[in-house]
This record gives C-alpha cells, structure tokens and sequence, in this order.
C-alpha cells in the first residue's frame, strides 16, 4: 500500500509540475444506468468518498510542496554545479533512496491512515452499492467460489499432465453473486498458482447457470478436457477472429454459440485482456484476464471527473445483456423471473 501511494505520488507530481493536466470529459454512462434511487445512493457514496479524497490531499501538502519540490530543485542544482561523472555515481547510490525514503516517511506520517480508509471505502463499501443499483446483488470481501467446481473444467486442473499448469492453489476476494431474470450468476477476482507457485491466472472467475442443458462439453480459447472433442467452425467474424471454439457435440455447441451470443461474448471480450471458457450442462464458466480489477481512482482528480467505476458498470451491463441475449434462445421461459440472489459464502 505505502510503495504504490509513493509510486502514485510521484507521478502525480511529474503529471502536475512538468506536463499538462489532462482535463476528463465527464461521462452520462451511470446516468443512462442508475435509476433514481440508485443514483442518489451513489451520489451519497461518492460525497464520503470525495471528502476522504480532499483531507488526503490537504494533509499531502508537506509533500507535494516541498519535499518533492525540494528533491527537484536539489537535482537541477547538482547538474549545473558538479561533475557528471560524479553525479551520476552519487546518484546511482543516493537517488532511489531518496525518491523512495523520504516521500515514504513523509506519507506514512501524515495520511497513509486516511488513504487506506479510502481505498477500504471505495472497493467494499462504495463498489458494491454500485453493484447493487442492478438488482439483487451480494458482496462479501474474502467469498470464493469452490475451486472443485471449476478445477476439473479446465485443462489446467488438479490432475493436467502438464505439472507446470495444474492448480495447487488458489486465492479469492470481491465476490459478488446475484440473479437476473433468474439465472444465479458467481463472480469472483482469483489468482491460480502452480506447484512451482507461479501464477498462471489472475482475473476474474464469472459463473452463470442457464436455465437449460446442452449436450457435450463446449470451450473456448483453452483445451477441452475432455476427450473426443473437435473445432467448431462458425460463421466468420469478429468473434472467430479473437476465439477459438472446440466441443464434444457439434450440434449443441451451434444452438446455444448464435450469432447474438457470439457478438455479447465478444462484448465481453473486449473489457478484458483475455477471455476462456467452459459450457457444460447449464452451467457456463469464463475466466476473464484482467491485472487490476477495481483499479484505485487517483486521489489529485476530483471522483466527479474521475468516474472511477465505470469500467466496472460495462462489466456488470455486458454480463446481463449477455444473460438476456441466452434466455432469448428459450421463448417458453416467463419474460421476468422474481430476482433471487444466490446465498452468500461463510
């Protein structure tokens, strides 16, 4: 937490002092999204949050004019008046110390409290109120799915071959679970890591049960795990461009993978830095690549500008056009089904 404050810090101040601020356009995206009372109790979130933001930055004052200032003048004084070669041998000793020390000791003193109240706020208090303006969502900090439920499904499972693959561990946090038009959904941010504790994913865990089976086992942009299977060859487009389909049943892989599927799926792809998946049953599992998952908002922009959960309102718009865009492969199913959540992790 300290070393990413200080690394914020000071490309806050390069941002400010020798480029010029970039100025945000706002956004109507919660707008279009939020109903009124969904909007209020945002707006009201965001006021606790922006006021926790401008304390941080008053208390940031030592720091931000004149530790840092003084740091920029002591270098640009020590190129005009000492030997290069000297300089840079100091510098290579002396430099990383005191960007790094002397910004540390300063933060830690006089608002690191405050930042880490937050980041706290923002991620497991004002995320999920968000969450909620789209129905009937749960949020727990440290819910998990069970791994034995999407272990087996992929080809890096507890019994792969491949050793440098296989999950020995698995950890989980942000969980959230809700139910639209009643298909239960999971989403969960996981890393897996190998024997070797290497990691070899981290992102986002999504489940959704669909109303209906299909036959066979049906993936996406990974091995299939079981046996038997073959290339699906679909209709050519975007989707194809950026995923690969393989299934144990031809023909139930073509009745659920529609053309208004395959573009959501694509949607969806395009938040993320990768997308794989698993149709077994009426159960559909993705693993979605993303580094940072609910990314900090920068505390020298005001939230309002800012907007720094909107990647996270696509995510949650796409994952239920997407529900939408299934169950309209099912017309004997009622339009609207009472909203129930699934019961959170303990």
């Amino acid at each position: 937490m300290l070393l990413h404050l200080v690394s914020a810090e000071l490309i806050a101040f390069v941002r400010h002092t020798l480029l010029r601020k970039p100025r945000l356009a706002p956004s109507q995206q919660l707008d279009d999204v939020l109903d009124d009372k969904s909007r209020q109790a945002f707006n009201d979130e965001l006021q606790v949050l922006e006021q926790l933001r401008l304390k941080i930055n008053r208390n940031a004052w030592v720091l931000r004019k004149v530790v840092l200032p003084a740091l920029l003048a002591y270098l640009v004084v020590s190129l005009l008046f000492f030997p290069m070669w000297d300089l840079l041998r100091f510098w290579v000793l002396a430099l990383p110390v005191m960007l790094i020390t002397l910004p540390s000791l300063v933060i830690r003193e006089s608002y690191l409290d405050d930042y880490e109240r937050f980041s706290n706020r923002f991620r497991h208090t004002f995320i999920p109120a968000l969450a909620k303006s789209f129905g009937d969502i749960k949020y727990q900090q440290y819910g998990y799915i069970e791994p034995d439920r999407f272990k087996s499904r992929l080809p890096q499972g507890a019994t792969s071959f491949d050793l440098g693959l296989a999950i020995a561990r698995v950890e989980q946090e942000d969980y959230f679970c809700g139910s639209h038009r009643g298909c239960q959904w999971e989403l969960v941010n996981a890393k897996l890591f190998n024997h070797k504790h290497k990691r070899t994913f981290m992102g986002l865990i999504l489940m959704l049960e669909l109303p209906r089976s299909f036959e066979g086992t049906t993936v996406i942009n990974m091995r299939n795990p079981v046996s038997g299977s073959s290339r699906v060859h679909l209709e050519k487009g975007e989707f194809t461009d950026l995923l690969v389909v393989s299934s144990t049943d031809q023909i139930s892989a073509r009745s659920w993978l529609t053309p208004a599927v395959m573009e959501r799926l694509y949607q969806l792809r395009q938040l993320f830095q990768g997308m794989k998946g698993n149709l077994t049953g009426s159960s559909l599992l993705l693993l979605l690549d993303t580094p940072n998952f609910l990314p900090q908002p920068p505390i020298d922009v005001p939230l309002t500008e800012a907007k720094p959960c909107l990647h996270f309102v696509d995510e949650l718009k796409t994952l239920y056009l997407l529900i939408d865009t299934l169950l309209a492969q099912f017309p004997d199913l009622p339009t609207q089904s009472p909203p129930k959540g699934i019961q959170a992790k303990h």
